[in-house]
């Protein structure tokens, strides 16, 4: 029985540390597509609805993405989940007409 529960410890510590590598995988991308746009942290965190000191924890890999903005930003951004969540090599897609939005919406 101990022999159980150090293996479900062991597993249970390795699937920590490999959350923790994968949120700072994910605010890396997320980054990458916040600066792609040319938008300023606070612009880029009201579009997916949370405050500043949030998306710059999610972007430094302290704070998991929340689906909730996962969605909204692939939606929006025209951006894979798939990209957003594991770094697939699809690309990231940016049409004239949202980028013309965005710029009229926060005056960039």
């Amino acid at each position: 029985m101990k022999e159980l529960v150090n293996k479900i410890e062991n597993e249970l510590m390795r699937s920590e540390q490999l959350c923790k590598i994968m949120d700072k995988e994910i605010g890396q991308r997320l980054q990458n597509i916040r600066m792609k746009c040319g938008m300023p942290i606070e612009n880029f965190s009201v579009i997916l609805g949370v405050t500043p000191e949030v998306l710059d924890l999610i972007e430094r890999g302290e704070h998991s993405l929340p689906v909730q903005q996962l969605v909204i930003l692939s939606n929006l951004f025209q951006v894979s989940q798939e990209y957003i969540t594991t770094g697939s090599n699809r690309a990231i897609k940016f049409t004239d007409y949202l980028m013309g939005l965005l710029k009229n919406t926060f005056r960039m």
